[in-house]
């Protein structure tokens, strides 16, 4: 079976997941959370790689919406995160839905290149980030220092987005944990890493 044949198929299986993913999330199985989840991440990321993966364009829009129900997921069951950290982003990309959120900005820089006929596609993803980074579990923490990582990125791609969701992230906030999180994504990739600079 060709590549793109078998990511159809594994991402039309993935979509009958929905129903047990939000079975999961109502029941807080952590061990099946665990399992279930980071494989189903794990498919996404790999798909939309920019070297390796092989999703055809037609299946974007499925696997957005079998990201955002995993993410959900994770809103629910995410592990909390460590009362202090001096690594932040080691934290974030290590978690399951760190994972998820590598998916969302490889896939705006997969529509990007595009542009101009995926506008409906780049207009959901930062509408998915922005209620990543404003809910309150342990995945958004994890949001909370990848977007501000994604920096570059977001202010060249959606600069009004940017400045109206990351700058906020960045300022003064009354919360010094969630600053200090922010802080360590944007200074340790936002600024300068090489992903953020392939917008083609």
């Amino acid at each position: 079976m060709e590549g793109g044949t078998l990511l159809r198929v594994e991402l039309a299986e993935l979509a009958t997941f929905d129903t047990e993913l939000d079975v999961i999330a109502a029941s807080h199985l952590e061990p099946v959370y665990g399992s279930v989840l980071h494989e189903v991440a794990s498919l996404l990321q790999g798909a939309i790689d920019q070297q390796n993966g092989n999703l055809p364009r037609a299946l974007l829009g499925d696997a957005l919406a079998i990201a955002n129900s995993a993410w959900n997921v994770c809103a629910h069951n995410e592990q909390p995160l460590p009362d202090t950290s001096d690594n932040w982003v080691g934290v974030a990309i290590n978690r399951t839905s760190g994972h998820l959120m590598d998916f969302y900005f490889d896939a705006l820089r997969f529509v990007w290149q595009t542009r101009d006929q995926e506008q409906q596609l780049i207009q959901s993803i930062p509408e998915a980030l922005r209620e990543m980074i404003e809910g309150d579990s342990p995945a958004s923490e994890i949001a909370r220092v990848l977007v501000p990582a994604n920096a570059l990125m977001l202010a060249a791609m959606a600069p009004d987005w940017y400045e109206a969701h990351v700058l906020p992230l960045l300022s003064a906030t009354a919360f010094p944990r969630s600053s200090e999180q922010s802080w360590d994504g944007y200074l340790f990739w936002g600024d300068g890493h090489k992903k953020c600079c392939q917008l083609c």
